[in-house]
């Protein structure tokens, strides 16, 4: 029975840790050893003790460490490195797994050693209550759910501990969309993999995730934080055209409103709103179509509020890193002075 890493890295997640390692330590699989890299700057480290020690019924071995924040990518790297299975399951600290979640999934790497990984999925929901919070959630669903997973990247949620060494670690540049650049860069790498007979597979295996800070007063800090991405060129690298595109949109998006008081106020610039109105338009009629059968009218009536929300605090947090990353570099140029 080859031996299981599940990696948990988690920072000031006491409200949702414990149903994770409930989760994790409740896994029919036995042969597991579970990892925390624990960045937190509250009491969350104490919540995170009592919680092996209350749930840990199978005695899988334990490794803890609680380390200074230098952001998510660097976390699950060091994760990676303190751990030991063949196999590594990374759960985050706001996801929980079935029981048979680990089983199944190595019963699947067992039929062929040439199996990297194992593509699952990740069923969202959202914590917070409201009618904005529904609507975040329509949108998130519309516009990363829509279509099954592929098969053309590997992914680390479910993988053989050696695809590290073919693709590398996550990016610790990267303040927020570490996944994505890293699932990213593994399509690179699929088609030369391939020829060698590696693969990752298609699964029915499923993770869920509790999704918080979707109420209008707090998904401006999410936003911010996924917006610091956009500023980051080892992410746009990573998918190039479509970083530039959702960049162009949000720029319209936000500059719409504005826009359109220009032009009440006679200012000549008629081309300027039509080319805008669509930019607008657009993306809010794909989330209405993608999900206009399940939803009520009020809840699709709110998404263009959602888009334009999003756009103003994304952007926002793309200065912010570009203003950080300035004074980094003067701060750099100065001392080598």
């Amino acid at each position: 029975m080859p031996l299981v890493s599940i990696l948990v890295v988690t920072k000031n997640d006491k409200i949702v840790i414990k149903r994770n390692l409930k989760s994790i330590f409740r896994q029919s699989y036995r042969n597991v050893e579970v990892v925390i890299v624990d960045s937190s700057d509250d009491d969350s480290p104490l919540h995170i003790k009592r919680c092996i020690k209350n749930y840990n019924t199978r005695n899988f071995h334990v490794k803890y460490l609680h380390t200074e924040a230098r952001g998510v990518g660097a976390a699950r790297n060091t994760a990676l490195k303190m751990s030991s299975g063949e196999y590594i399951f990374y759960v985050d600290a706001d996801c929980y797994i079935p029981k048979d979640y680990v089983k199944r999934a190595t019963e699947i790497f067992s039929r062929d050693n040439k199996i990297l990984s194992i593509n699952i999925t990740i069923r969202q929901y959202p914590k917070d209550s409201g009618i904005f919070a529904r609507t975040i959630y329509v949108y998130e669903q519309a516009r990363y759910h829509t279509t099954p997973p592929l098969c053309d990247r590997f992914n680390f949620w479910a993988c053989r501990k050696r695809i590290f060494e073919k693709i590398g670690l996550f990016n610790e540049n990267l303040e927020a969309g570490e996944d994505t650049e890293w699932v990213l860069r593994s399509k690179k790498f699929y088609q030369k993999l391939g020829e060698d007979g590696y693969k990752t597979v298609i699964s029915n295996i499923e993770m869920y995730e509790e999704k918080r800070g979707w109420s209008f007063r707090e998904y401006w800090r999410r936003a911010i934080w996924y917006g610091g991405e956009l500023a980051n060129l080892d992410y746009i690298k990573a998918k190039l055209v479509i970083s530039v595109i959702e960049i162009i949109f949000m720029f319209i998006q936000v500059s719409f409103p504005l826009l359109v008081v220009f032009f009440l106020l006679g200012f000549h610039i008629s081309y300027l709103i039509i080319i805008h109105t669509i930019g607008f338009i657009t993306p809010t009629l794909y989330i209405i179509y993608q999900v206009r059968r399940k939803e009520k009218k009020r809840t699709l009536f709110l998404i263009p509020v959602v888009i334009f929300y999003k756009s103003v605090f994304s952007l926002l947090g793309a200065f912010c890193r570009i203003v950080k990353e300035a004074k980094n570099f003067i701060t750099i140029a100065k001392g080598s002075e």
